[in-house]
């Protein structure tokens, strides 16, 4: 039970942080084309 228990938590942990690296690496990758791209057009 409480191998389990550790193991869930260490996995949820695990898939936590990889989620959140995901996401600010797919956030930074958007968004700095997406400003560079802008500057033209706003000029």
């Amino acid at each position: 039970m409480i191998r389990s228990r550790r193991r869930r938590r260490c996995i949820a942990l695990l898939y936590a942080v990889v989620y959140l690296g995901s996401v600010a690496l797919l956030l930074t990758g958007v968004l700095r084309p997406g400003i560079y791209g802008a500057v033209p057009h706003l000029v």
